[in-house]
């Protein structure tokens, strides 16, 4: 496939970053709604669950009863009545539950905002923190194209002078048409990045992520603890409006209350059981190859063997770079012309090294900064 080159393989650059940057406000909208819609759901769950237990519960009866009343001549007779009753329970064991279930819907918003969040790094894989390096080594070669093509211009003009010849040209063309490539290479692996998400400057450290779905998935194991301890018990209050027809009642109006208490004496074992629950949960989730927590830890460790080699990588060719430098200080020093091809061709491998440079810098800081060691 042949290699585009001057003002086309810019304008193939350039449309290739606006559509990235157009998209990019997109796909920083469609991840916050993606994490809204968790939270909008769970917490609607959650409130549509608290509802009906925090509300009163208001009851009515009405039917035939047998009452037992005393004849005038001392004997007892039964006789059936119409009974009437309509009142109000409240249970501040159900008021209490109601609370907890909507302290479980914001524990299940935290923990799905950091499981979008680990999703979303997890999509990007090790391209996670790639994408303010990729624009770094970008704006170096953006900057370095004009002059390698004014140096080809210059040469051209010595070919026609005949004081150059074709294959020195051809030799400086074909240079800078890798440094374009270079460019064209690197605007499609920006365009390929995966959404917003794999830029680190706006993201929660990768830890600072795995520690909030850990937090948040641990207090919804606690808030579900308390919910089954508190079925064991119950506190609730009745008031009702209480008659019977065609019988003399001695309260005017026929009012009566009453409080209840009830307790399971099976929740005097379920401490014990919440514990193994709980502890049972976070082995689950920590062994869990298709979880999300294991996953992330496994990308963690693969950045961090990433950021290693980069490491070891920016240093060879920062001594490179210097290196190249000043032989073309002292190059550029002697007026001759097969000198000042030498002079050309470190030029251009300066500028290659000077993008890679550029990548490396960024990119060590950036994962230092995703895995939550930008004091290190």
């Amino acid at each position: 496939m042949a290699v585009p080159r001057g003002a086309a393989a810019l304008a193939v650059v350039l449309s290739l970053h606006a559509a990235a940057v157009a998209r990019e406000p997109e796909r920083e909208e469609a991840l916050r709604r993606q994490a809204a819609g968790a939270c909008k759901f769970v917490r609607g769950v959650a409130d549509a669950e608290a509802d009906v237990l925090i509300g009163p519960e208001l009851f009515g009866r009405f039917g035939g009863v047998n009452l037992v009343e005393a004849a005038t001549d001392g004997n007892t007779v039964g006789s059936e009545k119409q009974r009437l009753m309509l009142g109000v329970n409240y249970s501040l064991g159900h008021l209490y539950r109601g609370i907890t279930v909507r302290k479980r819907g914001d524990a299940e918003c935290r923990r799905e905002t950091a499981r979008a969040g680990l999703e979303a790094a997890l999509y990007a894989g090790t391209d996670y923190a790639k994408g303010p390096a990729l624009a770094a080594r970008e704006e170096v070669l953006k900057a370095a194209i004009p002059e390698g093509e004014k140096t080809l211009d210059e040469l051209r003009d010595e070919v026609r002078k005949q004081s150059a010849t074709v294959e020195e040209l051809e030799a400086t063309r074909l240079r800078l048409d890798s440094l374009r490539a270079l460019l064209t290479q690197t605007a499609l692996e920006r365009e390929r990045l995966p959404p917003a998400a794999a830029q680190p400057s706006g993201q929660p450290a990768l830890g600072q992520l795995l520690q909030e779905l850990r937090a948040a998935d641990d207090e919804l194991e606690q808030i579900a603890a308390r919910l089954r301890s508190s079925t064991a018990w119950d506190l609730s209050l009745r008031g009702a409006y209480d008659h019977v027809f065609d019988a003399r009642q001695t309260t005017s109006p026929p009012l009566f209350g009453m409080v209840m208490v009830t307790y399971n004496l099976g929740g005097l074992f379920q401490p014990a059981a919440n514990a193994r629950a709980r502890e049972g949960r976070r082995e689950r989730d920590a062994e869990d190859l298709s979880g999300v927590d294991r996953r992330a830890a496994e990308l963690v460790r693969q950045l961090k063997a990433m950021r290693s080699a980069e490491e070891m990588r920016i240093r060879d060719v920062a001594v490179l770079t210097t290196d190249l430098a000043q032989q073309l200080e002292q190059v550029r020093k002697l007026p001759t012309a097969r000198v000042r091809r030498f002079g050309e061709l470190l030029w251009f491998e300066l500028a290659r090294l000077r993008a890679e440079q550029a990548f490396l810098r960024v990119h060590v800081k950036d994962l230092a900064a995703v895995l939550g060691e930008s004091g290190q």
